[in-house]
């Protein structure tokens, strides 16, 4: 653990989806966690003193996220851990493995390694994954051939078929769910000391819009494809 106490220099206090957590001290919780966590590490192949420390690799509205090293292999991992669910998901990190495995046949998206959903999981779940090198998209400095290539992956994921059995999320009407998602998101937004008067402008235009088709009945498929459906 004494390992893990650099990890208090990069982080501050701070707000994730809405909720206060202290990071500084969830980071070293988290450090803490991948150094005595046996389970983990046969997941990994990998011994429980033979990992680097922590590094903060960023975050999203629902997970904290760190990268760290097995020393022996020189291989990468991604450290996740859960602070807040998603809309219709009571168990966030189970419901990330799930998508993830049934992600694998595209190649297209980071291998799962390792989840824990128990009570001594940090947060609320850590889940392991693999690094994937590269960069970052960059919309102010678009390469030639950028969009090209993050369509085309978009696509390979949305190409992957799922059977019956698959535990993703599948609504009924999905266009009509993603829609009612969206108004909710939007009226937090509205609610918030964020609101700009321009967005909201642009917003109502398109939901006047967008309402009355969220309302056609939704046709039965031939086959299902798994999408990313990220709303406004």
């Amino acid at each position: 653990f004494a390992r893990a106490v650099s990890c208090r220099m990069h982080y501050r206090g701070g707000k994730v989806c809405g909720a206060m957590i202290d990071k500084s001290e969830l980071a070293c919780v988290a450090a803490k966690y991948l150094q005595t966590n046996e389970a983990l590490h046969e997941a990994l192949g990998t011994s429980a003193g033979g990992c680097s420390d922590l590094h903060p690799l960023g975050e999203g509205e629902h997970n904290l996220n760190f990268w760290f090293r097995d020393e022996a292999t020189s291989r990468k991992f991604v450290l996740r851990v859960n602070v807040a669910a998603q809309p219709f998901h009571q168990n966030q990190v189970r419901y990330e493995y799930e998508g993830l495995r049934a992600l694998e046949p595209s190649r297209r998206a980071p291998q799962p390694f390792y989840v824990d959903d128990s009570a001594q999981a940090p947060g609320k779940g850590a889940l392991v994954i693999g690094f994937c090198e590269g960069q970052r998209l960059d919309f102010d400095h678009l390469r030639p051939g950028d969009l090209e290539c993050a369509a085309q992956l978009m696509a390979d994921i949305h190409a992957v078929p799922v059977g019956d059995a698959c535990p993703l999320f599948r609504p009924e009407n999905p266009l009509r769910t993603l829609f009612d998602e969206c108004v909710d998101r939007y009226r937090a937004y509205r609610a918030s000391a964020f609101e700009d008067a321009r967005v909201t402008k642009w917003v109502e235009r398109f939901l006047g819009v967008a309402e009355p088709v969220s309302r056609e009945s939704c046709p039965n498929a031939d086959c299902t494809h798994i999408v990313n459906t990220e709303t406004l």
